[in-house]
């Protein structure tokens, strides 16, 4: 029965890689295809990007269910190891590791277990070509956890705490996010990268203080009212990437009923 289980995951594990290895494929000729500037490959390209990077990921939420019976033996492939990291992590240990920890094992009688412990590890991660990170509002009030980090080719690595992600939010906000962050990657400079986001940022500010509000005629596509292929599409574009190609009906905090905004990761 071991041995089954542990051949099912070996299974798994190389169907996972042979798909990784594909959804790099497409992005090369996802590349290809928009400096050829051919809309149908660009169209193809994307699809079979989603497609495996789709499957990649449903085979490493399975996998994640072995990870706790068997272990992978192949040895064969080379192990990266970051010396930087390593031997910060080896300081610490000598120079931070507390040799009087002690934990209570009898409440009663007050007696502890005394070990040395270091809780203290570090782990590289990237290299990343943007980190975004908004600062507090008020002088000594602390925030949650929110950034935005870009890959060094520009596409989105990891969203975290942003309103863009939770679900009911105002999607107003949501929207105007999803335009915003990528324009933090433009420039050389600081100047100019703040340039980039201002440009967007006034946009919106005219768009809310123009009268451009008015009820559409059908109540406005919303997310209530589409079907569920079409939300399936809307999040992986979102995903994809942060363009606008189309608009959309969105209810606003104003006493005037709806706006129509420009809309991300449109097909």
């Amino acid at each position: 029965m071991a041995d089954h289980q542990f051949r099912l995951f070996c299974s798994f594990r190389d169907r996972r890689y042979e798909y990784k290895g594909l959804n790099k494929v497409w992005k090369g000729k996802l590349s290809e295809a928009k400096a050829g500037g051919n809309p149908m490959k660009i169209q193809e390209a994307q699809d079979m990007v989603v497609l495996y990077d789709s499957l990649q990921l449903a085979h490493k939420c399975i996998l994640n269910s072995f990870y706790g019976y068997v272990m992978r033996n192949d040895l064969k492939k080379k192990l990266t190891i970051s010396y930087p990291c390593v031997m910060l992590n080896v300081d610490v240990a000598r120079n931070n590791t507390n040799d009087q920890y002690q934990t209570l094992v009898n409440p009663v009688n007050k007696t502890y277990t005394t070990h040395s412990e270091c809780s203290i590890e570090f782990e590289v991660d990237g290299p990343y070509k943007a980190m975004i990170i908004p600062a507090s509002k008020e002088e000594g009030i602390l925030i949650k956890k929110r950034y935005v980090v870009f890959n060094v080719d520009g596409t989105l690595a990891e969203l975290k705490g942003f309103e863009i992600k939770r679900r009911g939010e105002l999607k107003l906000i949501k929207i105007f996010q999803a335009e915003l962050f990528d324009k933090f990657l433009n420039g050389s400079t600081l100047e100019e990268c703040y340039s980039a986001v201002a440009v967007v940022a006034n946009r919106w500010l005219d768009l809310l203080d123009q009268d451009l509000f008015f009820s559409p005629p059908d109540g406005g596509l919303d997310e209530s009212n589409i079907s569920l292929e079409e939300k399936l599409r809307r999040e992986r574009s979102r995903e994809r990437g942060l363009g606008v190609t189309r608009y959309e009906w969105v209810k606003t905090i104003s006493k005037k009923k709806t706006i129509m905004v420009p809309l991300p990761g449109g097909g």
